[in-house]
């Protein structure tokens, strides 16, 4: 393989790892008739709150089904408080329309009729986050043709709702690099990292959108969540296929 980049310098090697996410370009060269992510209807904001006191356990996150909108915070060690907060956004919008939102005013606004913290998480950041939107890919035909292959994002983009996309990732590597050890060859590697990976990332992906979904609901999930709660326990709560799941580096990987 050999990679010729915009500058006009160029890297060889034996196979090409398209590790590009998103907006992939491996992707569309693998397949040009590769489909475009698809708009989940929510936008993303955010920053780092400095100077709050909170009651908060370090490490812990905090999540929270408001009135208006979705939004999350977790407490650094420092003091710090991260946080991030999800729009509702039925119609997706240019890079121009987010560019020229007001951010700072947004958020105090949809925080407004919020309880606690919300709003001082919004005046205690020095700068947001603030203006993308949401996407994720519900299927990716074709992840591999001759020697080039997509991994991660490139190939099963799931919603920050999921909170699997680095994970995915990073068993897409292990995974990966586990069938070009055991392979006879290249494309034999590539046909069985999909054959292992292909029902589990977008199995991932459509939990991401009913999660995504679910925090487009606003004030019915508030009324919903604490009902569910209260049905299901965590041990069973069905998600261990999702957080339990284990990949054996010392395994030979099955034939495809």
């Amino acid at each position: 393989m050999t990679a010729t980049f915009a500058d006009g310098t160029t890297a060889h090697g034996d196979l090409l790892v398209g590790a590009d996410g998103l907006r992939s370009a491996a992707r569309t060269i693998i397949d040009p008739k590769a489909p475009a992510p698809r708009y989940v209807p929510l936008l993303n904001a955010g920053g780092y709150a400095k100077g709050l006191r909170l009651d908060a356990e370090p490490g812990h996150m905090h999540m929270v089904f408001g009135r208006s909108i979705f939004y999350s915070y977790v407490a650094h060690p420092n003091g710090d408080v991260w946080w991030f907060a999800n729009p509702r956004q039925p119609r997706e919008l240019s890079k121009a329309e987010l560019a020229a939102i007001p951010w700072r005013s947004r958020m105090l606004e949809l925080f407004e009729k919020e309880n606690g913290i919300a709003r001082d998480l919004v005046s205690a950041s020095e700068e947001l986050f603030a203006g993308w939107n949401t996407y994720d890919f519900p299927k990716v035909p074709t992840w591999h043709r001759d020697r080039m292959v997509i991994i991660g994002d490139a190939a099963h983009a799931t919603s920050p709702a999921s909170g699997q996309g680095a994970s995915m990732a990073i068993e897409d590597a292990v995974t990966l690099a586990r069938c070009l050890r055991d392979a006879t060859g290249v494309p034999d590697a590539f046909a069985r990292y999909e054959s292992l990976r292909r029902k589990r990332v977008e199995r991932v992906v459509a939990q991401g959108k009913r999660n995504g979904d679910g925090k487009s609901l606003g004030p019915v999930m508030r009324h919903v969540l604490p009902m569910v709660f209260k049905l299901f326990k965590p041990s069973e709560s069905g998600t261990d296929w999702l957080y339990g799941h284990r990949i054996d580096w010392d395994a030979p990987v099955p034939q495809s």
